[in-house]
């Protein structure tokens, strides 16, 4: 599965992520994006991606810089997808 936790300010709007998402049709990889307060984007990103691509998409809230809300969305990933093989990672921690 790869698994993308991306900045979604950022995540549709530049050309290599579009790319990113059509190596993912290719390999019918399903996809998790990690978002914090862009839900409306993440929620339209992740209905986008599962029609376009026909894979399993989940819209997760969770802010990086906190440990035990990481350690809860990779166990939730774990539990809906099974074990992550890629993970791409652009999220910034703002402190």
């Amino acid at each position: 599965m790869l698994c993308c936790f991306l900045d979604t300010y950022y995540l549709w709007q530049e050309r290599k992520f579009r790319i990113l998402y059509d190596e993912v049709r290719k390999g019918k990889n399903d996809i998790v994006i990690n978002y914090l307060s862009s839900s409306d984007t993440a929620l339209k990103l992740k209905d986008e991606i599962i029609d376009k691509y026909a894979v399993k998409c989940l819209a997760f809230k969770c802010d990086v810089s906190k440990v035990d809300e990481v350690d809860f969305m990779f166990e939730t990933v774990e539990k809906e997808f099974g074990d992550v093989s890629v993970l791409v990672n652009n999220a910034a921690g703002n402190s």
